[in-house]
């Protein structure tokens, strides 16, 4: 997969990936397939003051198949940008899109958070705000219009989440409790227990990057544990290590539709450790 950012005073070049520009649907798809290309969406979020800030796109080993795979575009207003408690928190909502021309993959709207800090991207779960699904078939711009909307209206609901977040402060078994859940979602029980030292992997993964996250808010926590299980990074303590700097590297979560998935799913723990302290 490779990804470009939007660049300060800057557009990015869409011209520079095949999957947005592409203009039919992928040989493999059959007759009654609906192509709907990616700028056309792009176009419409545009008309809302939505321009894309980051664009991934699935690498493919088969020449065949370029121009057709996943890609996921990351959208941002400017009118947002010092929207209610987001400047305070140093972050940026965002409208996240996924789409993909082999019929794998239908349009999909959901919201996001982008954290300065880190330049790392969060994204929210179904439980804080519908996705909002788009078939080719049947695809009107209306529907985009729709989610589009939606999602909006829901920022201030985001806002309030992430204050919630941030004044909610975690006892170290709590910060402990998040972080081996999140491990969870990597590993199984099993292979946690049997291939590290599960006890140090925790402690290692909760140590902040920077300063300012030293303090033991949930919203700090999380922001912690996201970035290095999204980005990698050596955290995870291998049983015969001899040093605890023995560590193993952990890759960088590039498949979209995986660092869709494991992000919602943080995002989900977050809010139900959030629920357990009201």
């Amino acid at each position: 997969m490779y990804t470009t950012n939007l660049k300060q005073n800057n557009v990015i070049d869409l011209t520079r990936f095949s999957s947005i520009n592409q203009d039919h649907a992928s040989p493999e798809t059959s007759s009654r397939y609906s192509f709907i290309p990616t700028n056309r969406v792009i176009d419409i979020l545009s008309t809302k003051g939505w321009t894309p800030s980051k664009i991934n796109q699935a690498r493919v080993n088969d020449e065949t198949k370029e121009g057709f795979q996943k890609h996921m575009i990351r959208f941002r207003n400017p009118d947002f940008i010092n929207y209610l408690d987001f400047q305070k928190n140093d972050t940026f909502p965002e409208i996240i899109m996924t789409n993909a021309h082999n019929r794998l993959g239908c349009f999909n709207l959901f919201s996001g958070i982008f954290k300065l800090a880190c330049a790392n991207g969060l994204m929210v779960c179904d439980s804080t705000i519908d996705n909002h699904s788009i078939r080719h078939i049947g695809f009107t711009d209306e529907k985009v219009l729709t989610a589009i909307n939606a999602i909006t209206i829901s920022i201030p609901m985001i806002s309030n989440k992430m204050t919630e977040f941030k004044t909610i402060e975690l006892k170290q078994d709590e910060q402990r409790i998040l972080a081996e859940s999140s491990l969870l979602l990597l590993h199984d029980a099993d292979e946690l227990d049997e291939k590290f030292r599960k006890e140090d992997s925790i402690t290692t993964l909760l140590q902040p990057r920077r300063i300012e996250d030293k303090e033991p808010s949930l919203w700090n926590t999380f922001n912690v544990i996201q970035e290095k299980i999204i980005k990698g990074g050596r955290y995870m303590i291998e049983k015969d290590a001899r040093y605890t700097l023995d560590s193993r590297k952990i890759r960088e979560i590039k498949q979209i539709d995986k660092n869709v998935k494991i992000n919602k799913a943080l995002w989900n723990l977050a809010e139900k450790i959030a629920e357990l302290k009201k």
